[in-house]
């Protein structure tokens, strides 16, 4: 980037853009306001505090965990526990 020009702030810090389109589109796993979503910019491996230590500038990663308690619809009929499902997914931003 050019020495006169200054990169814009991260325009989700919080990451609550990512979280809504996670939730957008999770299909298929049942209600999506009861989808724990946690999205965290990080500059360096360790990525420390709630929201990492980054921002979306080019070169640091956005980390996207999810999970989710399930519970089986036979869960009436036959004693079936419900358990959580969970996933993440790391990102390097390249704009």
């Amino acid at each position: 980037m050019p020495s006169d020009l200054t990169a814009p702030p991260c325009w989700d810090p919080t990451g609550a853009n990512v979280a809504q389109v996670v939730r957008t589109f999770a299909v298929g796993v049942g209600y999506s306001s009861q989808l724990a979503v946690t999205v965290r910019w990080c500059r360096t491996t360790a990525c420390p505090g709630d929201q990492g230590d980054g921002d979306n500038d080019q070169g640091s990663t956005v980390r996207v965990s999810l999970a989710y308690t399930f519970q089986p619809v036979l869960a009436e009929l036959i004693p079936l526990p419900s358990f959580t499902l969970q996933g993440d997914s790391n990102l390097v931003v390249n704009t």
